[in-house]
């Protein structure tokens, strides 16, 4: 148990570090003049959700019974 506690300790560590990291950087982007948004969650509109080869053509053949005969 204590182990636990002190792994958790050093990951809320690492934690922090990277969120200072991250600080400066989005200061350091926006003071060479690039834009700098605080949302973490910018562009994931969920669009990008399927693997990189599917399509909308798949998604067709499957909906018509299809699936597997391209």
């Amino acid at each position: 148990m204590d182990s636990l506690k002190k792994e958790h300790e050093h990951l809320l560590v690492l934690l922090a570090d990277q969120d200072n990291k991250l600080s400066y950087y989005r200061k350091r982007l926006a003071q060479l003049g690039e834009a700098v948004t605080d949302d973490e969650d910018e562009g994931d509109d969920g669009e990008d959700d399927q693997p990189p080869s599917y399509t909308q053509h798949s998604e067709e053949q499957y909906n018509n019974g299809r699936a597997g005969s391209v």
